[in-house]
């Protein structure tokens, strides 16, 4: 996050994404645009969706969700409230780290 967003300009605060205390302490009202996390880290602690896209939208931003490990055969998040959904297709949707996706399409 150091290295690519602040050298771009990108202001941003890391908190927990799912403790509204936290949220409301790293939360900056000036032009905010968006909030991203994982909704269910390594340690498998599953985040509120829906409450924290709640949240972010009644402060103007938007929600982006990171749901690789949950995939979307547990878990929807665009059904949940999050604006943009994000999934790694190397790890579940792939499980053999040979599985390639994104907006460019096949080399």
């Amino acid at each position: 996050m150091e290295s690519v967003h602040k050298g771009a300009g990108i202001e941003y605060a890391t908190a927990d994404i799912d403790a509204r205390d936290a949220l409301d302490a790293a939360w900056r009202d000036e032009n905010p645009t968006g909030v991203g996390g994982d909704t269910e880290q390594p340690s498998l602690s599953i985040v509120d969706i829906a409450a924290t896209a709640d949240y972010v939208h009644s402060r103007g931003a938007n929600l982006v969700v990171d749901n690789t490990f949950a995939t979307p055969y547990l878990q929807n998040p665009l059904a949940l409230g999050a604006d943009v959904v994000v999934h790694s297709t190397t790890k579940y949707l792939g499980g053999h780290s040979d599985g390639r996706g994104g907006p460019g399409g096949a080399e």
